[in-house]
């Protein structure tokens, strides 16, 4: 049985794929111990966390400041979305994401 998180990745990964928004996303790239959604094209770096799930430190929303200090680093832009956020309106999510990509 897949988690919540899992669903929501499949979710938003179908609505990304194949450059649906117009440019390409990988699923799981790496940046150091951090697995993520990443556009090398507009350099927007990803994840999604689950909120129901107790606090992991290297996985979740409360390593985002680390993750974004990385990625800044690098001149990537990062932020997380919620699995709640993507599985109750997955449509606003990605017109989040499109708004990242502009910004």
């Amino acid at each position: 049985m897949k988690n919540r998180q899992q669903e929501a990745e499949e979710t938003l990964w179908n609505a990304l794929k194949g450059k649906q928004l117009g440019v390409a996303f990988e699923r799981g790239r790496k940046f150091g111990k951090y697995r993520l959604f990443y556009s090398a094209t507009v350099r927007l770096a990803f994840d999604v966390w689950d909120e129901t799930e107790p606090p992991r430190p290297d996985t979740d929303i409360f390593a985002a400041d680390d993750k974004a200090h990385i990625l800044a680093k690098q001149g990537i832009r990062y932020f997380a979305v919620s699995a709640g956020d993507v599985l109750d309106n997955a449509d606003e999510v990605v017109l989040r994401i499109i708004d990242r990509m502009n910004g």
